[in-house]
């Protein structure tokens, strides 16, 4: 399975969210490869990726720099009607992260979104 990484993006404020995802790839999905955790400034350093699940869990936890968008982005981006998560949530772009050269190291990636349920095994999608 070392071919193989989940990843999931997060702030603070979606990693209760995470936790409890990632929680349900390992017991219900059955999943037991790699797992990644993207995270920006808010939880650089912070004492929550301290925790036992982390821990436990070998959780690899890789930092990037919150994106700083341009005022020309960010005039477009806020005409765009898409529900309004483009303006709530711009944390979202870390997305954009699973194409960087660190993630080469796997041959597949598989990224699952904070607050998904799992109900079992994921080795048919793997």
């Amino acid at each position: 399975m070392d071919k193989y990484c989940v990843v999931f993006v997060c702030n603070k404020n979606y990693f209760d969210k995470f936790v409890n995802t990632c929680n349900q790839l390992i017991t219900k999905g059955k999943y037991k490869g790699n797992i990644c955790l993207v995270i920006g400034d808010d939880l650089r350093g912070d004492k929550v990726l301290e925790c036992d699940f982390i821990r436990n869990n070998n959780i690899i936890i890789q930092y990037f720099p919150n994106i700083h968008f341009t005022k020309e982005f960010l005039e477009v981006n806020n005409r765009i009607n898409c529900g309004g998560s483009n303006i709530t949530k711009r944390f979202q772009w870390h997305k954009l992260h699973l194409f960087n050269a660190f993630f080469k190291e796997w041959n597949y990636i598989l990224y699952l979104d904070c607050g998904m349920n799992i109900f079992d095994d994921i080795l048919p999608i793997l």
